[in-house]
């Protein structure tokens, strides 16, 4: 996570990037366009990837779906630059699996501020992650759904996660990492994803090995993933009382 790769368009500015996080003791290089940047993050495991928006030969969203795709560094955190706002190039990018977007106007203390932030949260979820892989089990006041989503998606595992809270009780099936089935009571499909990642109460189970269930999940798992973040967040705004239920 101690290295990060920077492409940007303007010299002076990855050149103060670079400089910033070199004094917090992060490995930094810098690629100039999207193409190198793409070679480079697989060939060096970059932790970190800072770049713009509108690079040459690969855009900022596709190099971030491109890198995204690739299983080699799955958990790298990626942010991603623009000029100015737009909201269907933000909306692309966080559906292309960005961690953050953030407008150049943007000191270069905030974008490390931001990175910063970033980092702490996944060695947070890191720390999570080592003892969940020992578990067959546990309570969702200790993992969030939706970390155990992202887990189960890293780690490319098949099986069933069972979910229960109170008298309701669902499943969300893997295979190689990618969600294929969900349901909880009537519901099926994403609908029934969505309503139970919104769970902070009650228990999980994973019930490993292929089963012979009819697919009903169409959006990837990335997209999901985003999804529910989405919905979880417009909750905690317009209905903070019911966060969890």
């Amino acid at each position: 996570m101690k290295r990060v790769l920077i492409a940007v368009n303007e010299p002076s500015f990855a050149e103060s990037l670079q400089r910033a996080f070199e004094q917090l003791g992060y490995e930094v290089r810098q690629a100039r366009d999207g193409e190198t940047a793409y070679d480079m993050a697989l060939q060096w495991k970059a932790g970190v990837i800072i770049a713009d928006v509108h690079l040459k030969k690969m855009d900022g969203v596709e190099l971030c779906w491109r890198l995204r795709a690739h299983t080699e560094i799955p958990t790298a955190i990626i942010v991603l630059l623009a000029e100015q706002e737009d909201g269907e190039i933000e909306l692309n990018a966080y559906r292309s699996g960005a961690d953050a977007f953030l407008r150049k106007s943007y000191s270069v203390r905030d974008v490390v501020v931001r990175v910063e932030t970033l980092v702490d949260r996944f060695e947070q979820l890191t720390g999570k992650q080592v003892r969940l892989s020992c578990a067959i089990g546990g309570e969702l006041s200790e993992f969030l759904v939706i970390e155990l989503i992202q887990w189960l998606h890293q780690n490319q595992k098949t099986g069933r996660l069972w979910l229960s809270r109170l008298y309701h009780r669902g499943s969300i099936y893997f295979e190689r990492g990618n969600i294929v089935h969900a349901r909880l009571g009537d519901v099926e499909g994403e609908e029934a994803i969505y309503a139970m990642s919104r769970w902070r109460e009650g228990r999980f189970e994973f019930e490993v090995g292929p089963q012979p269930l009819i697919p009903n999940v169409e959006k990837t798992t990335m997209e999901i993933l985003l999804e529910c973040g989405r919905r979880i967040d417009e909750q905690k705004i317009l209905h903070p009382q019911n966060v969890g239920s």
